[in-house]
């Protein structure tokens, strides 16, 4: 009787199924407009939702009869449908993430050593230039004038030394005449030395390889000491550099894996830390850490903002589960897992202290071992207790 009662509660649904159907069929029929033939339609609406309403009373009926013969029936209509996954125990990996900015070892402003005029600029904005190269002169007609000046006395100055050590050699003339001629030499010969320097000075010259990143100087303007003419940049020697909170004082050390994304790239870049700093930033309250770029890439320009992912901790057992499965109530933080003790499953409810999180994954420091299984669909829907099974799939 049982069975037959199962298969009439089968073909009922089925032809529920069927007439649903023709009703989503005549009420698009109805919605066309209200044409010659819509009075007999929605007449046959409305015995088709009449049989409905009846079929509906019919099987209510039916599965109350069921559930009075076989109570495990009306137990297994009425269990949650859930997803389980398994409870995470192996290696946890956490990483703090911070913003830096690219910088170079060779990135300066040149300017001059001497107020004079600038007499021509040999390079242009984004020119490449090497170590060495001229590129920027400066007139140095009066330092030239000196340096003939100075050489023609010194050549004068030498011929009086050389008959003075001749004469002083064979006893004639005073020792104070002969010291006086080699002072004059030495003298000039230094001043000839700085005269020399001036004009190499005049000569602004690349400190070393790089582009030409900003121009400032102008032909026919005055250059002065510490005043800038143009700013060189270097492809080598690029590093990151970053500020990390005290909070994670001692927490890094040189060597350090980390992983730098640029985010105008859409690049990331595998590298070690160069350098912790040990000094804490008193306004800001942080201290500095140095990735060297170790590859070079003339897309890595300085001021480039990346973000650093560095490992501040690592465990090779560590229990970890889903975060978006914790709920929180008055006790704290807790998960559901299934307890598989009795023989209908049930929902348990099990309390737990977390630690840190990384990647939607949470580490649980006490409250589970990593034997368990989460309740992962319906987790919301079920209490501490509640008998559940088993879905065939992912309820939607």
């Amino acid at each position: 009787m049982q069975q037959n009662k199962g298969n009439l509660i089968k073909n009922s649904i089925q032809f529920g199924i069927r007439v649903l159907a023709i009703l989503i069929l005549i009420v698009g029929i109805v919605a066309c407009g209200d044409k010659p033939a819509s009075k007999d339609k929605k007449k046959l609406l409305a015995e088709h939702k009449k049989e409905l309403k009846t079929l509906k009373a019919k099987i209510e009926k039916l599965e109350e009869e069921i559930e009075k013969e076989d109570p495990e029936y009306g137990k297994q209509k009425r269990l949650r449908s859930v997803t389980l996954e398994p409870v995470k125990k192996g290696k946890f990996e956490h990483f703090l993430e911070v913003r830096g900015n690219v910088r170079s070892r060779k990135n300066v402003l040149v300017t001059s050593e001497i107020p004079a005029t600038i007499k021509k600029v040999h390079v242009k904005e984004g020119q490449m230039v090497q170590k060495g190269a001229i590129m920027v002169s400066l007139d140095a007609s009066t330092t030239i004038q000196s340096i003939e000046e100075l050489k023609t006395s010194l050549s004068l100055a030498k011929t009086m030394y050389e008959r003075q050590e001749n004469l002083w050699k064979q006893k004639i003339g005073t020792e104070i005449q002969y010291l006086q001629a080699k002072n004059q030499v030495e003298s000039l010969e230094k001043k000839l030395a700085t005269a020399n320097t001036q004009l190499a000075k005049a000569m602004i010259k690349a400190p070393f390889d790089g582009i030409v990143d900003e121009l400032v100087a102008k032909e026919g303007e005055m250059a002065q000491p510490g005043m800038p003419l143009l700013r060189v940049v270097g492809n080598k020697d690029k590093y990151i550099e970053a500020d990390v909170s005290e909070a994670y004082v001692g927490q890094f050390k040189k060597g350090d894996s980390v992983n730098i994304y640029f985010l105008s790239l859409n690049e990331s870049v595998q590298a070690t830390l160069t350098a912790v700093g040990q000094v804490i930033n008193d306004k800001n309250r942080t201290f500095s850490v140095e990735v060297n770029l170790t590859k070079n890439n003339d897309l890595h320009k300085p001021n480039m903002l990346a973000v650093l992912k560095i490992r501040d901790f690592v465990s090779q057992n560590s229990v970890t589960v889903p975060t978006n499965l914790i709920q929180r109530d008055m006790q704290g933080k807790y998960v559901y897992i299934v307890d598989k003790k009795e023989k209908v499953k049930q929902a348990k409810k099990v309390h737990i202290k977390i630690g840190l999180d990384q990647d939607q994954y949470t580490v649980v420091e006490e409250g589970l071992d990593g034997s368990e299984e989460l309740i992962k669909t319906g987790f919301k829907e079920v209490i501490d207790g509640m008998p559940v099974k088993l879905a065939k799939k992912i309820d939607a």
